[in-house]
């Protein structure tokens, strides 16, 4: 072997040592920020699954196929809270089911034109335009949230029963559909307050307190649907979970 080579060869593994170092260190550092949850911090945490959770199963039925996109079943909180304790989200996706009476009714139409390939390349991507926002829902749900990045144009808050503060928003989950933000609080306790881009909430509970003063419930996705759930779930169900 050529010195060249030997030089470009201990080149090589020399940068492979400090980036898996790198990596080590990272992953090391990432651990000491995080810590498993102590039992109170489980029970409220369990408490949040079970009531917020029976709420989310409602968004089930025959016409949808559920994914768990994250759950809570092994959380962690950081080491040194910024607010009162944090441990993750549920998240859940939603799409069609082909064969469905949703799919027959509303979206089998434009799949005919999109895959049968008689039709032009603008028919095909009209149809396919018209098909996308009628095959997905996604809802997230979590507690403590120090802000809320919500649009808050004229006329985009609702009033919902059991509801503190509700939102039509243009982005309202990280897939790129419109729909709600729904924000739970209880009295005595934290407020929801205007900030740039969106609500601030102010605890009054200190770093770190096993409580859940807040919840935020982002749904995004097929508009009739999304309408439909908001008006037919009983969301003053949320308020069981807030407390200690």
């Amino acid at each position: 072997m050529s010195r060249n080579r030997v030089e470009k060869r201990c080149e090589s593994l020399l940068f492979r040592a400090v980036v898996m170092a790198i990596l080590v260190t990272s992953m090391a550092v990432a651990r000491a920020e995080t810590r498993d949850l102590t039992p109170a911090e489980q029970v409220l945490v369990d408490r949040f699954v079970y009531v917020v959770g029976g709420v989310l199963d409602q968004f089930r039925s025959d016409d949808w196929v559920e994914n768990i996109n994250q759950t809570l079943d092994q959380p962690t909180t950081s080491v040194k809270p910024a607010n009162p304790l944090q441990a993750g989200l549920l998240e859940r996706t939603y799409n069609a089911r082909p064969g469905s009476q949703r799919w027959n009714r509303l979206i089998e139409p434009y799949a005919d034109v999109v895959e049968g390939g008689n039709a032009s390349p603008q028919a095909m991507a009209h149809a396919g335009d018209a098909m996308r926002p009628l095959m997905h829902v996604h809802v997230s749900a979590t507690f403590n949230v120090p802000f809320s990045a919500l649009g808050m144009e004229n006329g985009s808050e609702l009033k919902i029963p059991g509801v503190t503060r509700a939102f039509r928003d243009a982005h309202p989950t990280k897939y790129d559909e419109p729909g709600l933000v729904l924000l739970f609080s209880s009295e005595p306790g934290g407020r929801w307050v205007k900030a740039e881009g969106g609500l601030r909430f102010r605890f009054l509970s200190p770093p770190g307190a096993v409580v859940i003063e807040n919840i935020e419930v982002r749904i995004s996705g097929a508009k009739d649907r999304v309408d439909e759930l908001q008006h037919a779930i009983d969301w003053r169900r949320v308020d069981a979970a807030l407390g200690r």
